[in-house]
């Protein structure tokens, strides 16, 4: 998933689980996002447009919470990166890349500082990549852990100001704060590939502009190389020098002096000379142990940004789960599926219809069955029907594709509902969180919820001018209901023509 629409994903869920969306806009979005999308859409795709028309009606809805809202979902644009680089550039030539002094001391120059800073960050990313590699196959945290931890607290901060004026206690704030820790920890692996591709350009934009800068000086001043030293004497100079500057001295095609030539460079003993061959030595230095590797690596964590903000890994969060596969079905081999109707009587008809019905929503390949009817209530009994709803097939009666002498888990639970019944909270809704609940705990490998309202009854009964506005209305009324706890309903048709229609 990109990253504006995990951004906008994750932001709609904050507020839907602070209360701050209500449950009839959430149902809207979904029903209008599957009407532009189309009933073949990806999950994801459908899951991404979901959010962005949720937040764009909550944002018509809330006028104080519009500029939140549009800087939550906005990426940082390329602007940081530049006005870094900019300034690093800027500070490079207005630094005293040369010394403060007219006289060049060649131990002491202002860049040997910048060339072992640069040494040091080189050191360090080898170090980090090979404890990196040492932890992943042990099981020490590594540092990722942390940097999850600080972008977190980054963004919760973030959000906390951005909404300061709110109630500390309102869904909007709350909302907020929770999309701070979604996106702190989500979009970690993004920002620390920005931070480095900013870090590794503004490095190389700093030893650029002190590159400028000699030459701007150079230019317009005379200057002269030497060196002084309490401990070093000539020879230990040339040699040092050699490690130094020897590369671009051959390069460039020019020598260094020799230790005697050297002797004569002391600035203490009034020698030195013309700096500007030191200058070009320098110059080819910091291009080739600077420059040239920051961009590349500057060039390859941008690279890695970009691909990463087209791969944002969402949470694996069981509303997000139950929306996913609510909306956009499973196509597997055989699985199987376990119905368990709610103060609803199939006969004989409807239940041969249910399995074609089921596929038509579901996917081919299922299992079928359908347990007793559950009774009014039969949440507050959670703990007596359900171990037996989720009994594994035994090999007695294995389903297709499976073999005979095992045993295999039921993978699909299906609710279903009468469209026929009004939706209450106090008993469909009461049923639906405490199935979710009790699943969450189940043992692996537990069973995906899905919920279908069936509407073969309402629509026998609603034949006239008036119905299909009619089911439309009760439609939007159990989508109300289910979305509001985080299910995505299927409504199928269980007639003498079975069919299904996704939400």
């Amino acid at each position: 998933m990109t990253e504006t629409d995990a951004r906008a994903v994750l932001l709609l869920r904050a507020f839907e689980a602070a209360g701050g969306l209500p449950a009839d806009d959430a149902a809207w979005a979904g029903r209008e996002a599957r009407r532009q999308l189309g009933d073949a859409a990806a999950p994801e795709a459908w899951l991404a447009r979901r959010a962005q028309l949720g937040l764009a009606r909550l944002a018509e809805r809330n006028a104080p919470l519009r500029s939140t809202l549009a800087w939550a979902q906005r990426p940082p644009g390329t602007w940081a990166l530049v006005a870094l680089t900019g300034l690093a550039a800027v500070l490079g030539m207005l630094g005293e890349s040369l010394g403060a002094q007219r006289h060049i001391n060649l131990l002491a120059l202002p860049l040997l500082g910048l060339l072992a800073w640069n040494a040091l960050v080189y050191l360090l990313m080898i170090v980090r990549r090979l404890v990196g590699r040492a932890a992943a196959t042990s099981s020490t945290p590594s540092s990722g852990t942390a940097m999850r931890a600080a972008g977190t607290r980054l963004y919760r901060w973030a959000m906390q100001r951005l909404h300061g004026g709110a109630d500390a206690a309102g869904p909007a704030t709350r909302a907020l704060q929770r999309f701070g820790v979604d996106w702190g920890s989500a979009g970690t692996p993004l920002r620390a590939a920005r931070g480095a591709a900013a870090l590794h350009a503004a490095a190389a934009a700093l030893a650029l502009g002190a590159v400028a800068s000699m030459y701007a000086r150079g230019l317009v001043f005379d200057y002269q190389a030497g060196w002084d030293s309490t401990f070093l004497q000539p020879a230990q100079v040339r040699q040092w020098l050699g490690w130094l500057l020897g590369p671009a001295s051959a390069v460039a095609g020019l020598p260094l002096p020799d230790a005697t030539a050297l002797a004569g460079l002391r600035l203490s003993a009034g020698g030195g000379e013309g700096a500007a061959p030191w200058i070009h030595r320098w110059a080819l230095t910091l291009l080739a142990a600077v420059v040239l590797p920051r961009t590349v690596l500057a060039g390859v964590a941008f690279w890695r940004a970009r691909r990463l903000a087209g791969q944002v890994v969402l949470p694996d969060d069981e509303s997000l789960r139950q929306l996913l596969h609510g909306a956009g079905g499973v196509a597997v081999a055989t699985r199987v599926v376990r119905v368990l109707p709610y103060s609803y009587q199939l006969d004989a008809a409807r239940q041969a219809a249910l399995g074609p019905a089921l596929q038509a929503w579901l996917g081919p390949g299922l299992q079928c069955e359908v347990q007793p009817t559950l009774p009014l209530g039969a949440e507050d009994d959670l703990p007596t029907w359900l171990p037996t709803a989720l009994r594994p097939v035994h090999a007695a009666a294995p389903p297709a594709g499976l073999t005979a002498g095992t045993t295999a888990p039921v993978e699909l639970l299906v609710l279903l509902f009468a469209l026929t019944a009004t939706p209450e909270s106090e008993a469909h809704g009461a049923l639906v969180a405490a199935l979710t609940q009790a699943l969450a705990a189940w043992p692996a490998p537990r069973p995906l919820l899905r919920v279908a309202v069936d509407e073969s009854g309402f629509r026998q009964r609603l034949r006239g001018p008036d119905g299909v506005q009619r089911l439309a209305q009760r439609r939007a009324a159990w989508e109300a209901l289910l979305i509001g706890q985080g299910v995505v309903p299927g409504f199928i048709d269980l007639s003498t023509t079975p069919r299904a229609e996704p939400p």
